[in-house]
C-alpha cells in the first residue's frame, strides 16, 4: 500500500499513543478527528474510536474510511464515560477552555486519561519562524504547495504572531493550565510540529512523502542542534477517582 505525506505525522502520533495509552483503554474518544486517518489506524490496532468533528465534509471522509465519526461540536457531545480521550491538534482553536475541559472530565472515567497533541505557538522564535516560512516559500515556488498566505518581505516572526492573534489560538500554557485544573498532569513533552503543516498539503505522491520526511528530519535535527525551537507539545492528564 502506497504512503501519503500525511501518513508520516499520523505514524508519529501512533508511536506516542502506544506509549501513553493504558492497556485497558480499548475505547477512546478522538476530538477533532479530521478526515479520520488516525482513528482508522487505531481501529486496525483493535481500539474502538468514537471520532467527533464539527466539519461535516471531514466527517464524511472519516466515515468513508470506516470510522465511527459524528458531526458535532464538542460541548454538544455526551456519552457514557470512556477510559481515554485524545485531542488531536483541536483544542487550540476551540472556544473557552474551562467548559471544554470540564466536559472532558465528565466524559473520561475515573482513572482514565486525557491526551493532548498540540502546539504552543508562543514558544516560536525568529529563527524557527524564518525556517518555517522559508520552506513554505521554497515549496510554493516549486509548485509543490499552494500558499495563499505568502507575504513577500514580511518579517517571519511578526507574520506568525499576527496570524495566531487573528485566529485567537490558545497558547500552550493556557491549555496546560486548564487541563491541570481537572486532571493530574503525569506527562509532558516537546516535539517537532511544523513539518505537519507541510505533510497535510504536499501532493500525495512519492516525492511528497520524501519531502515530508526531509522536513521532519530538518526540523528534528534543527531542534537537537539548538537552531530551532520545538513548538509541538504533548500532555497526559489522569482523571482522579472521585
Amino acid at each position: 500500500m502506497s504512503m501519503n505525506p500525511s501518513d508520516i505525522p499520523v505514524a508519529h502520533t501512533l508511536e506516542w499513543l502506544a506509549t501513553v495509552l493504558p492497556e485497558s483503554a480499548r475505547k477512546i474518544i478522538e476530538v477533532g478527528c479530521g478526515r479520520g486517518e488516525l482513528a482508522a489506524a487505531l481501529a486496525k490496532r483493535g481500539i474502538l474510536v468514537t471520532a467527533i468533528d464539527s466539519d461535516a465534509e471531514a466527517v464524511a471522509a472519516a466515515r468513508a474510511r470506516g470510522v465511527q465519526a459524528i458531526v458535532t461540536h464538542f460541548l454538544d457531545f455526551d456519552a457514557t464515560p470512556y477510559p481515554a480521550m485524545v485531542f488531536t491538534r483541536s483544542l487550540h482553536h476551540m472556544g473557552a477552555l474551562a467548559p471544554i475541559i470540564d466536559r472532558a472530565r465528565r466524559l473520561v472515567s475515573g482513572g482514565g486519561v486525557v491526551l493532548l497533541e498540540e502546539f504552543a505557538h508562543e514558544r516560536i522564535d525568529a529563527a524557527t519562524a524564518a525556517w518555517f516560512y522559508d520552506e513554505r516559500e521554497r515549496l510554493s515556488f516549486a509548485g509543490r504547495i499552494h500558499d495563499d498566505e505568502w507575504l513577500p518581505g514580511a518579517d517571519p516572526l511578526e507574520r506568525w504572531q499576527a496570524h495566531h492573534a487573528e485566529h485567537r489560538v490558545h497558547e500552550g500554557e493556557a491549555m496546560r493550565s486548564a487541563v491541570s485544573k481537572k486532571f493530574r498532569v503525569i506527562g509532558q513533552e516537546s516535539v517537532p510540529y511544523l513539518y505537519r503543516w507541510f505533510a497535510d498539503r504536499l501532493p500525495a505522491d512519492a516525492t511528497g512523502v520524501q519531502e515530508a520526511k526531509a522536513l521532519f528530519e530538518s526540523e528534528r535535527d534543527g531542534i537537537a542542534a539548538g537552531r530551532l525551537k520545538p513548538i509541538g507539545w504533548r500532555i497526559v492528564g489522569k482523571a482522579l477517582v472521585a
